[in-house]
């Protein structure tokens, strides 16, 4: 294991009565274990969920519940419910929205893939997607940017948008083949 000057952490001789000492953020915290350090936050190379989601907000279009309601009946408009399953049984879902998890998205849309939706690989001339509350449909929209669709946006605030705002909602009738 690398030191704690490289590395930006703290190895456990620095932790006095079991708490970070070593002028981290985590002084006074609990040792994570034993034998092992915890890495400095503000120093560490990975980037945050936060952080990433922010970057597809950069590039990606957010439409809002409005600007969706004003295109939903648009021809060449595929809308796209990217949560889980459970959260549709439990919640509902937007009238005409295909369900594709997050998860499988790329593997649905690829033409190349063994898991490919031929509906989704057709192509639509507009993309929108949603989820809970706009941080998954803003990711998901930038892989598909990213894989070279066009014409992908999200929902900006997600399905709570909706809802929030009197969209109608309906219930979700299963998985669809």
């Amino acid at each position: 294991t690398a030191p704690p000057a490289a590395t930006g952490g703290c190895w456990p001789s620095a932790w006095r009565s079991k708490r970070c000492s070593g002028g981290c953020p985590r002084q006074g915290a609990e040792a994570p274990s034993a034998t092992g350090w915890h890495p400095r936050v503000e120093s560490s190379p990975v980037k945050t969920a936060r952080q990433l989601v922010d970057e597809a907000l950069a590039v990606v279009h957010s439409l809002s519940v409005d600007d969706l309601r004003a295109r939903a009946s648009a021809p060449g408009l595929c809308l796209l419910d990217i949560r889980e399953a459970e959260e549709l049984a439990r919640e509902g879902t937007i009238r005409g929205a295909l369900h594709v998890p997050r998860g499988v998205l790329e593997f649905r849309i690829d033409p190349a893939s063994p898991w490919v939706d031929a509906q989704l690989a057709a192509g639509a001339q507009q993309w929108v997607l949603f989820c809970a509350i706009g941080w998954r449909s803003a990711l998901a929209a930038k892989a598909l940017q990213d894989m070279g669709l066009h014409g992908v946006s999200h929902l900006g605030g997600g399905f709570r948008a909706w809802v929030a705002a009197g969209g109608p909602v309906e219930p979700w009738p299963g998985p669809q083949p």
